[in-house]
């Protein structure tokens, strides 16, 4: 049975899971922040593999309740009306997810003795403090993400390379290495489309002749994912 992990978005509770090791959000939560009328109206809008359901244990007894990943959860407020959307992403960015990555599980020991109860207080304290400093730390990031984003919410390929601080060429090079894009090709796996968006167009030759053209770019969720799978790979 899975448990449910609340966190606070000013007087509203986001509740989280952990599935296989990754972050999942409360369907009901999230569509409430983000204005949705029904939290099926937002699910329908994802990919299968974002949207589910999970077993969880709540005060009332064992739940059916439905949930989202984070790559669902990107594109569920990159879909939202509200322009408080924004402010809800940079918040699930910088305190939600490092809090989960950082502690590497949900949920708290409980104390039985009071020697316990004051290790625990002073541990929540160095993480509350801890927290605080990566916030800081992370906001100017964070900024500079949103900068390099286009107008509809995503990263060129040449955005994404600079926020990882790599080269063009190299970029490129790595993600054919990782077996991210195809060889001889920008064109990522169809098996890792979801973190991509693929817009067609064409370009126009001297002699008034269209050809086709594809551009492919990055899903904020896909950022992350795609940074793990490079971290990954140098340490093989």
């Amino acid at each position: 049975m899975i448990e449910l992990v609340p966190f606070a978005y000013g007087d509203v509770e986001v509740r989280t899971v952990l599935v296989d090791g990754d972050p999942w959000f409360v369907a009901a939560d999230v569509a409430r922040i983000l204005g949705y009328r029904m939290a099926s109206d937002m699910t329908r809008r994802l990919d299968a593999e974002d949207r589910g359901t999970r077993s969880v244990r709540t005060p009332s007894g064992d739940q059916e309740m439905t949930v989202i990943s984070e790559p669902g959860l990107y594109d569920a407020i990159l879909g939202s009306q509200v322009s408080s959307a924004k402010q809800f992403k940079r918040w699930v960015i910088t305190e939600v997810l490092p809090t989960i990555r950082r502690t590497g599980q949900f949920g708290s020991m409980v104390p039985t003795t009071f020697a316990q109860a004051l290790e625990l207080a002073a541990a929540s304290q160095r993480q509350i403090e801890l927290a605080e400093r990566e916030l800081a730390l992370a906001a100017p990031k964070v900024e500079a993400y949103d900068a390099l984003m286009d107008s509809e919410g995503y990263y060129s390929m040449e955005a994404a390379a600079k926020i990882l601080g790599l080269g063009r060429t190299t970029f490129y090079r790595k993600l054919r290495d990782i077996g991210v894009i195809q060889p001889g090709s920008r064109m990522p796996y169809q098996r890792w489309m979801h973190h991509f968006v693929i817009t067609a167009g064409y370009w126009t030759d001297n002699g008034g002749n269209n050809h086709p053209t594809e551009t492919t770019r990055l899903r904020p969720s896909g950022l992350e994912w795609m940074r793990r799978r490079l971290v990954e790979h140098a340490s093989t």
